[in-house]
């Protein structure tokens, strides 16, 4: 490419794969719901919804800004999450501020092209300064929002995992290790009958069936392939929960899980959680995402009971930045 341009992935399929494949694996695939997982996921659970739109922004330096987008149901994202701008090379200042522009007016283009009504942008964790992305879109009049994580570090002991729980945490696990028996579907057992039991289950507990077999195919297929686990917890005999996780390159993401409610009277959630922080650990990963935690003014009283929960395991709450950008018309 002579100059400064758009690289889109339906227009030089061949060439924008080139570009995604000089990033770096860490990189483009540290989330799983970012990355392979969720290529193959998301997908198969929406289907013609999900319109792809991804495309980068190559200067003629060779540094580039890509941008894997999609539309769904009005938003310009990924997956329905804020999507990530990832940057290849080392753009100078000048070229950095000049190839975001590009990004943002594309996004714009993209956004009036769909009928999008909202363009939602993964932004850096706060500090001190904004990024070169944050300047951006605070340029383009964006919306900051912040987004917590509980996260753990993987990189701790067992024991200092044990630590970090909240202290009426540890009795609960410590019941859940001698009192539930634990199966696991993974590379090791890739069992398609075991991974349908947690199917049945997770049908029966939401009492409807709410994924489709391409997406739950999808899920045994990387489980299969070393790429997550699914454990299984039974009392006395009986299935009472079960929980999936799912790996990139460097964060395991807690995914799924369901409990049998005639069983609340004992802490079914406990022990399985903390047992898939411990096991990702062994599996040589660097995080563990719990997941969001939101406000309860924001969710209802159910999202915010379970935002309670996951903050119990850990004493890492990440804060990320969400950029939301108006769109009407104008070129940033």
């Amino acid at each position: 490419m002579a100059g400064d341009g758009i690289l889109s992935q339906h227009a030089d399929p061949e060439s924008f794969a080139e570009l995604l494949a000089a990033l770096s694996v860490d990189v483009r695939d540290d989330d799983p719901l970012y990355g392979e997982f969720g290529r193959h996921y998301y997908p198969a659970v929406f289907g013609d919804r999900l319109r792809d739109r991804s495309f980068a922004v190559v200067g003629k330096d060779g540094s580039a800004f890509v941008v894997e987008c999609d539309v769904l149901d009005g938003t310009l994202g990924r997956f329905g999450m804020p999507l990530r701008v990832t940057t290849l090379g080392a753009p100078t200042a000048k070229v950095e501020r000049r190839l975001l522009r590009e990004v943002l007016a594309e996004l714009q283009r993209i956004a009036e092209a769909d009928e999008a009504s909202e363009i939602t942008i993964a932004g850096d964790a706060p500090s001190r300064t904004l990024s070169g992305l944050g300047r951006a879109c605070m340029g383009a009049e964006g919306k900051p929002g912040v987004v917590l994580h509980a996260c753990v570090d993987l990189c701790e002991t067992t024991a200092a995992l044990r630590s970090d729980l909240r202290d009426s945490y540890r009795s609960l696990v410590n019941w859940g290790e001698r009192s539930l028996s634990m199966e696991y579907c993974n590379e090791a057992r890739p069992d398609r009958e075991l991974f349908r039991s947690y199917e049945v289950l997770h049908e029966q507990v939401v009492g409807r069936r709410t994924r489709s077999e391409a997406s739950w195919n999808v899920m045994f297929d990387f489980v299969a392939r070393g790429r997550g686990e699914l454990a299984l917890a039974s009392l006395e005999g009986e299935l009472v929960a079960g929980m999936l996780v799912f790996d990139g390159a460097l964060t395991t993401q807690y995914a799924s899980a369901a409990y049998v409610r005639e069983h609340f009277d004992h802490s079914l959630a406990h022990w399985p959680l903390f047992n898939a922080i411990v096991r990702a650990r062994e599996r040589g990963l660097r995080w563990f995402d719990v997941g969001p935690i939101r406000h309860r003014d924001d969710v209802g009283d159910k999202e915010a009971s379970i935002g309670f929960f996951k903050r119990g395991f850990t004493n890492r709450i990440e804060t990320r930045i969400k950029w939301n950008l108006p769109i009407d018309g104008r070129t940033p």
